[in-house]
C-alpha cells in the first residue's frame, strides 16, 4: 500500500523561505534607514557647525561697523569744532580740519575694505549652509529670509557716503573766501564789538597799538 505524498514538508518549506525572506528585505530596509540617519546626523552637524561660524561673522561685521562709526563721527565733529575756531590764524585752521577730514576719509575707505573682506567669509558659510541642505533633502532646516544681504549693503553704502562727504568737504575748505576787511586801516578801530568777525577776516588789514581786538587775534601794525 502506498503511502500518501508529505505535502507538509513542501509548506513548511515554503513559509520558511518567505520569512527569511520577509527578514532579510526587513535587515535591509533597517540598514538602510540607519545608514540614512546617520547621513542626516552629519549633514546636521555640519549644518550647525556652518551655522555657527556664519553669526560668528555676522557679529563681526556689525561690531567692525559700530566702531569705525563711532570714530568716523568723532572726527567730523572734530572737523565742526575746528571750523568754529574762528581766532585762530585761518591757515592753521585749515590745517586741523583738514587733519580731521582726511581721517574720516581715510577710515570710511577702511571700512569699506574691512566689511567686504568679512562679507566674502561670511557668504562662504552661507554657500556651504546651502550646500549641505541641498545633499541632505531629508533635513528640516530653515528658509532664507528675503532681504537678508540689504543690511550689509546699507552699511557699505553708509561709509561710502560718509567718504564721498569727508572729501568734498576737505575740497572745500581750499576755496577760501576772500578776507572781510582786506586793505582795511583799522587804527583806533574797537573790534571786540563786532559779532562773527574771524582771524581771516584780519588778512591784509591793518591797526595800531590803539586798535582793540577780541581776544586771540592779531593784526598787522599799519606804516
Amino acid at each position: 500500500m502506498e503511502k500518501p505524498p508529505k505535502h507538509g514538508n513542501k509548506h513548511e518549506e515554503f513559509f520558511s523561505n518567505s520569512h527569511r525572506k520577509r527578514q532579510t528585505t526587513s535587515n535591509q530596509e533597517q540598514q538602510s534607514v540607519g545608514k540614512e540617519i546617520e547621513y542626516d546626523q552629519f549633514g546636521l552637524a555640519a549644518w550647525k557647525e556652518s551655522v555657527q561660524y556664519a553669526k560668528h561673522w555676522e557679529s563681526l561685521v556689525f561690531e567692525s561697523a559700530k566702531n569705525y562709526f563711532t570714530v568716523i563721527a568723532f572726527a567730523l565733529a572734530g572737523a565742526g569744532v575746528a571750523v568754529a575756531w574762528s581766532s585762530v590764524d585761518r591757515d592753521i585752521q585749515q590745517y586741523v580740519i583738514i587733519i580731521f577730514l582726511v581721517l574720516a576719509f581715510v577710515l570710511s575707505v577702511a571700512a569699506l575694505l574691512t566689511i567686504k573682506s568679512q562679507q566674502d567669509y561670511l557668504l562662504g558659510f552661507y554657500k556651504r549652509r546651502r550646500e549641505i541642505e541641498e545633499a541632505y533633502p531629508s533635513l528640516v532646516l530653515r528658509h532664507d529670509v528675503k532681504g537678508g544681504g540689504s543690511t550689509i549693503f546699507l552699511l557699505r553704502a553708509g561709509f561710502f557716503s560718509a567718504s564721498l562727504v569727508a572729501l568734498a568737504l576737505a575740497l572745500l575748505v581750499f576755496l577760501e573766501d576772500p578776507p572781510l576787511l582786506a586793505g582795511a586801516k583799522l587804527q583806533g578801530a574797537d573790534l571786540r564789538v563786532v559779532k562773527g568777525i574771524t582771524q581771516h577776516d584780519l588778512k591784509g588789514a591793518c591797526g595800531d597799538l590803539n586798535t582793540k581786538l577780541p581776544a586771540g587775534f592779531k593784526i598787522d601794525i599799519c606804516d
